[in-house]
């Protein structure tokens, strides 16, 4: 984001809702306000609210499969983005795990058409997505 001159802040809090309980998943919950700024002329700030809900399992020993969605509010022109998720995350080493997810992000928005036409939608709708991270415990 810095080669386009934005910087960005991720302020947020998370709770578990449910323990883990047998094939009962973990439940946790989180709300965060993502901002976003371009510096230069004109200085344009921006906030989204996000919230997500999480179910997650531990199906080995420090190997977490996940599924949930998240949803964030942009203020203009007032739409509302759902993004359903599913991933896992597993160790390599004692210090080192990898995190590997799938997304549909803004599942309920139409992308056939537009600036951002949707090359990698489902049926027409927002865009389909795969991420992996690496994790160090320190």
């Amino acid at each position: 984001m810095s080669a386009f001159a934005v910087g960005g802040l991720d302020l947020g809090a998370s709770a578990r809702l449910l323990h883990q309980d047998a094939a009962i998943p973990e439940i946790t919950c989180a709300v965060q306000l993502i901002g976003f700024m371009k510096f230069g002329s004109p200085v344009s700030p921006r906030i989204y609210p996000n919230i997500s809900v999480n179910a997650s399992w531990e199906i080995a020993e420090k190997t977490l499969g996940y599924t949930g969605s998240h949803g964030t509010f942009q203020w203009k022109p007032g739409a509302f983005f759902l993004s359903p998720f599913v991933g896992i995350q597993f160790p390599i080493s004692s210090a080192v795990s990898l995190q590997a997810e799938l997304i549909w992000q803004a599942a309920n928005q139409d992308t056939r058409s537009g600036l951002f036409e949707g090359k990698s939608s489902i049926d027409g709708m927002g865009s389909f997505g795969g991420f992996i991270a690496g994790i160090i415990t320190l």
